[in-house]
């Protein structure tokens, strides 16, 4: 019940705010385990267009993608977050057939008017920061 709260009042705050909207960027990063940088296609890029990622994906003050995450991993008064992963960190063995791993980023910031949807494939991303 909580949960379709959260996504209604996401919903509502999201349809509000569309006629605001001027840019969406859509992008997709693919990095390799054990590599520190990746690489990039935008969704208006020419099919196959990747590009390698200039920034380390840790670097938050030069990635597009780690200054997103960024509020996540460090605490911020005006962003809220609900992160969703079928492997949870700290619980070892499960078992599923799920692959949905993902962060919703809102700003709640005056004047202010973003927000990200993250998919990933990071088992236990990102680590609780209370207990369940």
């Amino acid at each position: 019940m909580c949960l379709h709260y959260f996504f209604s009042l996401i919903y509502h705050i999201l349809k509000r705010q569309i006629v605001r909207i001027e840019l969406v960027t859509l992008s997709i990063v693919y990095k390799a385990p054990g590599q520190a940088t990746g690489k990039i296609i935008e969704a208006t890029a020419a099919a196959g267009n990747w590009q390698d990622g200039a920034a380390l994906i840790a670097n938050d003050q030069g990635h597009s993608f780690a200054t997103a995450l960024q509020h996540v991993v460090r605490d911020h008064q005006n962003v809220k977050f609900l992160a969703y992963n079928n492997a949870p960190p700290g619980i070892p063995s499960i078992k599923t057939k799920s692959n949905s791993k993902g962060i919703i980023i809102l700003s709640d910031a005056v004047n202010t008017d973003s927000a990200a949807w993250i998919v990933h494939t990071v088992p236990g991303f990102p680590a609780a920061k209370t207990g369940y």
